[in-house]
Formats: structure tokens, C-alpha cells, sequence
């Protein structure tokens, strides 16, 4: 996993990676290089530079870096599957396909707040025990441990990028206040979003 800066300002994202899947190592075939505009798939290109930026500063390991790096990559891996489909590349993997549509339905909705299991239930049509068991065997985690992982990220996306207060952020991801947010901060890293911003300043 690289990132490659050219010039002033492009960066050129180049990810190779190895499924292990029960057992089965799976790499996905080579395909030829294309090189495509950020701005033309901005989802893509924010996963993949999350995905990269976790790769490159690795933290002590820990359950939640796991827990993040895993719903990075599945983030990332999504978005892939996506550009690859809409170039007429697609090829299957060995996840689950029901993974995919559980993962789509969650990113549509983060929050700390407890999963709406009737309305996921209802969007992939599966009952709450069939998705908690796909979902651990596919990510390797739970959808809970996934939306946790996610929320962290994404709180930590807008410290990093500024423009958002605390109670903003803490909002944004359905905690009860600021305070709320700060304490599960600190649960999660070790440290509060004021001392965590202040450390990526260095």
C-alpha cells in the first residue's frame, strides 16, 4: 500500500493487497494500470487515502486499531468493488455479496447510537441473527464493533480537518453532548479529542 506524491498537489494512490479467506489466499487478478481522476470518484479516493494514512502511522495494537483498520479496509474494498464493476472489471471476490449490502446500509447511517436492526433487517432481508453471523464470518468483526471503529474514524476525519466543534462532531454522530463525546474518545484511544488534535499538529 503506497502513496506517491507528484509535484505540488497529486497524489497517486497505488493499493495491492491479499485476501485470507478461511483458509484461502486470494489475490485479486492484475488488471491494467488505469489512472483516474480524484475528483471523478471522491469516495473512492477519501477510503483509499483513510486506508493509507492508517497504514503508514501505525498505532500500538490494540483491539479499536483493529477494529478501525478492519472497517477501513472493508470501506476501501467497497468502493473498489464499485469502480471495478463500473469499468466493466468485475470480478468475484470470495466475501460474502450479503457483506456488502450490510456494510452499504451502516455507512449510510453513522452513528454511536444503538443499529436500527428493524430497518437494516428490512434493507437486506435478513433476520438479526442471520446478519450478526454473516457479517463476524465476512469483516471479522461485529457490525456494532464496525460502527464503533467508524464512528471513530469519522470523528477523528473532522478534528483532523477543522471546521467542526466538539459538540458539532459529538452531534453529527448522535452522542448526547460534547461531554459524552469526549469521555468515549478517551475510552477508545487512550486520550480526548483535544489531546489527540493537538498530538497531530507534530
Amino acid at each position: 500500500m503506497r502513496t506517491h506524491r507528484l509535484y505540488d498537489t497529486p497524489i497517486l494512490i497505488s493499493i495491492r493487497f491479499r485476501i485470507s479467506w478461511r483458509g484461502l489466499d486470494y489475490l485479486p487478478p492484475l488488471a491494467p494500470i488505469r489512472v483516474v481522476s480524484g475528483e471523478s470518484r471522491p469516495e473512492l479516493l477519501v477510503a483509499a487515502e483513510a486506508l493509507c494514512q492508517a497504514n503508514e502511522h501505525p498505532a500500538p495494537p490494540t483491539s479499536t486499531d483493529y477494529f478501525r483498520l478492519q472497517s477501513l479496509f472493508y470501506q476501501w474494498l467497497e468502493q473498489w468493488r464499485r469502480e471495478r464493476g463500473s469499468l466493466g472489471m468485475l470480478t468475484e471476490t470470495p466475501a460474502d455479496p450479503r457483506v456488502f449490502k450490510i456494510l452499504e446500509f451502516l455507512a449510510q447511517n453513522i452513528s454511536i447510537q444503538p443499529i436500527d436492526y428493524p430497518a437494516l433487517q428490512s434493507a437486506v432481508g435478513l433476520s438479526r441473527a442471520q446478519i450478526n453471523r454473516i457479517f463476524q464470518k465476512g469483516a471479522g468483526l461485529s457490525p456494532r464493533q464496525w460502527m464503533v471503529a467508524r464512528c471513530l474514524d469519522e470523528a477523528q476525519q473532522q478534528i483532523r480537518h477543522g471546521g467542526h466543534s466538539f459538540k458539532e462532531i459529538a452531534a453529527s454522530l448522535g452522542f448526547f453532548d460534547a461531554s459524552h463525546f469526549t469521555r468515549w474518545h478517551r475510552q477508545q484511544t487512550g486520550q480526548s479529542p483535544s489531546h489527540w488534535k493537538i498530538r497531530q499538529a507534530f
